[in-house]
């Protein structure tokens, strides 16, 4: 699913893919092929359960720190240079694999999706700074 929209002069294209997560990738490459009247520009936006509920967290390349969706957005670029905003969504360590896909894939309490609204709005406000003004100082002040 994408949407266009635009910040300031910047044109920007909005993607939820609605592949498996193991196959973000092949959604990423897609889009990229079919946007040629915006930048080429790329940030990739996720969960993380390994990030508190509500932190943010913007780096401009890395591993997929075991996130299976960046696996595949990384095998499908073929590179780690991209930049990337996590947010937190937290978990319980103890958790096992079995109970982690419905608690990632579960609905969020009443006192944590108060939480989640505050991060999306910092996180939308971390991208308005890094379109802006770059990355750094994006990271300097959200990070």
């Amino acid at each position: 699913m994408t949407a266009k929209t635009s910040i300031g002069k910047h044109n920007i294209i909005l993607a939820l893919p609605t592949t498996y997560m193991n196959n973000s990738g092949d959604a990423v490459v897609d889009i990229l092929k079919t946007s040629t009247d915006v930048s080429s520009e790329l940030l990739i936006i996720y969960d993380d359960k390994d990030l508190p509920l509500g932190t943010i967290r913007l780096k401009p390349d890395g591993s997929s720190g075991g996130h299976n969706g960046i696996k595949s957005v990384i095998s499908s670029l073929g590179t780690d240079q991209f930049p990337r905003l996590r947010i937190g969504i937290g978990s319980e360590s103890h958790i096992s694999q079995s109970r982690m896909i419905d608690f990632v894939l579960g609905d969020f309490a009443r006192s944590e999706r108060t939480v989640l609204d505050s991060a999306i709005d910092k996180a939308v406000k971390c991208i308005e700074k890094l379109i802006d003004e770059g990355i750094e100082r994006a990271m300097n002040e959200f990070n």
